[in-house]
């Protein structure tokens, strides 16, 4: 009997664990859709919008110090996120940022990728934005630099 109630309490714990995983996951509404892709040509940038939360990215912290977010602002049908990229390194380098767009209370509404490459020594810039329906009061959280 003493197994057996070992065996219940654990099965509840790994089905509590599961359904506290499946909560963390965010949408901004509540229909994943595809992701948007749009660039151009050789050293554009290209973007990637979701109403899911990118959640595989790259931050290499080394890189980070030269990626600076210079703005965070409502755009049609959601928000804006843009800012400057300083290569100091001495090779080209393809940047791969993300942005988490959050209210107030941290709770993610929607997330974009970019890539921008910019020449060793150089600077760039880059741009994202993302389609959700927006608060007053949107912070623009750029968690991915690679």
């Amino acid at each position: 009997m003493k197994k057996q109630r070992h065996t219940v309490a654990a099965i509840a714990v790994v089905a509590s664990l599961g359904l506290a995983v499946a909560g963390c996951s965010a949408t901004s509404s509540g229909n994943p859709s595809a992701a948007h892709r749009s660039g151009g040509a050789s050293g554009q940038s290209v973007r990637e919008t979701s109403t899911t939360v990118l959640s595989k990215y790259v931050n290499t912290v080394s890189l980070r110090t030269g990626v600076v977010t210079t703005s965070c602002k409502a755009a049609p049908g959601g928000w804006e996120a843009s800012g400057s990229i300083h290569n100091s390194s001495h090779k080209d380098h393809d940047y791969q940022l993300t942005v988490y767009f959050t209210d107030a209370q941290a709770t993610v509404l929607g997330s974009a990728r970019t890539s921008s490459n910019v020449a060793a020594g150089q600077a760039g810039s880059w741009n994202v934005n993302a389609q959700f329906n927006a608060p007053s009061q949107v912070n623009c959280v750029l968690v991915g630099v690679g």
